[in-house]
């Protein structure tokens, strides 16, 4: 008779493992005997390397890097917003003092989506997050009457805001964490402004018909659009407001009285019509506010017929299309009442000074 023998092979022991076991059977008839031979396996999974960790970790951190980098790609040659907007600033229920400024002009939200707002008829300027149920004063100034409030302003570096100033005919410099201010530029008449990649101010001066640049190194100011009088030559301005300048250092200027927005390229004083009452389909009524995306897509508020518009010069068949109101002037969720400041957020979604209806609108995107 033939004893079993189980046949172990002998790992060293690791955790977790997964054991496998073999049995094998031989039968002989002539000395009936039988053979038994059990063998165990035992297969290791490694636990994984603080290097493998440390390697996931850091793709996945990329991949969200690179989602966020990918938000722009929302707004295309085709994306839609949703006609009905609702309303994120502004809440005349609201205990808060603040809760009324008075006609809305300047717009804009940052990164953490708190949006910040000015007024013509007020001197208030002030911000409010979408998760919060009440506007917060920045800072104010208590000089000011009708037409004597703020006018447009951008959001700077180091937590501050620029702001064209009517109340003391200046532009200041405030601190959003101390609501306090400096004047940077005395004696001027500014209404809209905007900041290149090298610190210059640029503010448009209406009654001048010009637009002008603050050096940031000198201090001196110089004309750099307009500046030959009132008329709608290619070097001629009438009454210019609102002015962007975008990620490729452009300057663009709503000519208002010639109701037309010009560009000008970087380092240049020629300027061209990229959008104009003369567009075709979508004709500009009226030319306000104005907001240029990454893709030169130029977002401008025609207050006369209380919409916003989206225009590209390089679109041939119909260069500005209706994206928002154009439907009378009115309070519902898809109405406006001549539209201001204009600001598109990292998601797309586009965000409208209702200048009498005394609120600001977010127009979700529908599609891309």
């Amino acid at each position: 008779m033939t004893i079993p023998v189980v046949l172990v092979k002998k790992q060293r022991a690791t955790t977790p493992s997964t054991t496998i076991v073999t049995t094998t059977t031989t039968t002989t008839t002539a000395s009936i005997s039988t053979t038994t031979t059990r063998t165990t396996t035992t297969i290791s999974r490694k636990k994984p390397s603080r290097k493998w960790i440390r390697s996931c970790f850091f793709f996945v951190v990329l991949k969200v890097l690179v989602l966020a980098e990918y938000d722009r790609s929302y707004l295309t040659d085709e994306t839609v917003w949703k006609q009905n907007g609702r309303t994120v600033f502004i809440d005349r229920s609201s205990p808060n003092e603040f809760s009324d400024p008075g006609m809305l002009c300047g717009l804009a939200i940052d990164d953490d989506q708190t949006i910040y707002v000015s007024s013509f008829t007020s001197t208030y300027l002030l911000k409010r997050s979408l998760n919060d149920d009440e506007n917060q004063l920045i800072y104010q100034n208590t000089e000011g009457g009708f037409g004597g409030g703020y006018r447009d302003f951008i959001l700077d570096e180091n937590n501050t805001i620029i702001l064209c100033s009517s109340i003391t005919s200046s532009i200041i410099r405030i601190s959003i964490e101390h609501s306090t201010a400096e004047t940077i530029i005395s004696d001027t008449n500014c209404y809209g402004i905007a900041i290149d990649n090298e610190r210059n101010i640029y503010f448009s001066n209406d009654a001048e018909h010009v637009v002008k640049k603050w050096d940031s190194i000198t201090h001196e100011i110089s004309i750099i659009a307009g500046g030959n009088g009132r008329g709608n030559g290619t070097d001629q301005l009438a009454h210019p407001t609102s002015i962007f300048i975008d990620d490729k250092q452009s300057l663009y200027i709503s000519d208002f009285g010639n109701r037309r927005i010009m560009k000008g390229e970087p380092n240049s004083n020629e300027f061209r019509v990229v959008a104009s009452d003369r567009n075709g389909l979508e004709q500009l009524e009226s030319v306000g506010s104005i907001f240029v995306d990454h893709f030169e897509y130029v977002y401008v508020s025609d207050w006369a017929t209380h919409r916003i518009v989206r225009c590209h010069e390089r679109q041939q068949q119909q260069k500005c299309r209706t994206i928002a109101g154009g439907n009378d002037a009115g309070n519902q969720p898809n109405q406006l009442h001549y539209p201001a400041g204009i600001a598109v957020d990292k998601y797309g979604h586009l965000y409208v000074a209702d200048r009498l209806n005394y609120r600001v609108q977010q127009f979700e995107i529908e599609f891309y």
